[in-house]
């Protein structure tokens, strides 16, 4: 599991709580979100690299300005959420499954300073 593979578990939690809640997540619920798991938000190149990585994975589906969780991001969770009653144990069982995955090349999910 490396940092990137943490982040991406973060940013993919974030997504699903709010997909949980709204049905769509868009950069501010996943900023929050994301926010009050961790305390953090991460950088732009940070969010570009980690969306592009989950899209890629098949974990995300973008739609203009908002992200949906896939049934494979949904399934990724209940399995990460056996690994342990914290949400750190779980998001540590999420990583470990994303640095499993192989990427689709083709997916890029730029995302500028505006949005």
């Amino acid at each position: 599991m490396t940092s990137s593979d943490f982040g991406d578990a973060l940013l993919l939690y974030a997504i699903l709580y709010e997909c949980q809640h709204k049905r769509v997540a868009n950069l501010r619920g996943v900023f929050a979100a994301m926010d009050a798991i961790n305390r953090s938000a991460p950088t732009l190149d940070e969010l570009n690299a980690g969306l592009t990585r989950l899209l890629s994975a098949g974990l995300i589906a973008r739609d203009n300005d908002v992200f949906q969780t896939t049934n494979p991001g949904a399934n990724l969770r209940i399995t990460a959420d056996k690994a342990g009653d914290t949400i750190f144990a779980r998001l540590e069982k999420m990583a470990e499954l994303i640095g499993t995955l192989t990427p689709v090349p083709e997916y890029s999910a730029e995302i500028s300073a505006r949005a």
